[in-house]
């Protein structure tokens, strides 16, 4: 018994130690973003039927940018941009004049809340490389 639980659960087992980084599923981002824009906006089916190949378009270029060896941050982050521009233009097709105050709403707070992360781990980076580190 004290061997089982030792043992590491069959996921964790095969998981590579050192990369910690998780596979991206672009289905699983696709399915969260349309139920994510739905709930933000109040798509109908319809909308939703036509967002679906707009949402898939976008996670599947996003992620091949990503795998992207080719281009420097700079290149990468400029593309993205250019991606996301794409993308909310045509999900704005899709929507009535309330729906995109409602979206615009949704992406003002979202980038908002970006920001404070941003600044709240700059912050904690700067207070980290100030104090001095504790010799043993």
């Amino acid at each position: 018994m004290a061997a089982d639980k030792a043992t590491p659960p069959p996921a964790a087992a095969g998981a590579p130690a050192a990369a910690g980084k998780r596979t991206p599923n672009p289905e699983a981002i696709s399915k969260g973003m349309l139920t994510r824009l739905t709930n933000q906006v109040g798509l109908t089916a319809a909308q939703q039927t036509k967002a679906k190949p707009i949402i898939d378009k976008y996670v599947a270029d996003n992620l091949a940018l990503r795998g992207d060896a080719t281009l420097d941050t700079a290149a990468k982050k400029a593309k993205h941009d250019q991606l996301k521009q794409q993308f909310d233009t045509d999900i704005n097709a899709l929507l009535t004049p309330a729906q995109k105050k409602k979206y615009a709403a949704a992406e003002a707070a979202n980038k908002a809340q970006l920001e404070a992360a941003r600044a709240k781990r700059q912050a904690a980076g700067a207070a980290a490389a100030a104090s001095p580190t504790p010799k043993k």
